[in-house]
């Protein structure tokens, strides 16, 4: 029928919130997630917010933004890196090298961390 269309090879294809395809390149699933992400830190970013106001804005940010694909289609380890980039670049206003490790920054409040 003409309303059918068979996905090609490489070819991605929304189910459920997944991107599923034989072939499809997984770090281009996320390059939308990705660029959300990094739209939601540059509004927030312009309000100056302190360090707690930074970690609940990235809890509802990227935190947010890629629970549920990171569920259904998994994480690749280049998005991975890249969020945790985005993430330390917004926590601390893009200055390097950082005063605090992102390890330290992720132990428990009770350990000292954010």
């Amino acid at each position: 029928p003409d309303n059918v269309h068979i996905a090609a090879d490489g070819e991605a294809v929304r189910i459920l919130g997944a991107w599923i395809g034989n072939g499809v390149e997984q770090v281009a699933v996320w390059a939308p997630a990705l660029k959300k992400i990094r739209d939601f830190l540059k509004r927030w970013g312009k309000c100056h917010p302190s360090m707690g106001g930074k970690r609940s804005i990235i809890q509802m940010g990227p935190g947010g933004i890629s629970q549920y694909l990171t569920l259904v289609q998994g994480m690749p380890p280049q998005v991975e890196k890249e969020i945790h980039t985005l993430i330390r670049t917004f926590m601390w206003d893009g200055r390097t090298p950082v005063p605090i490790s992102m390890d330290a920054m992720c132990r428990p409040i009770e350990e000292g961390g954010l």
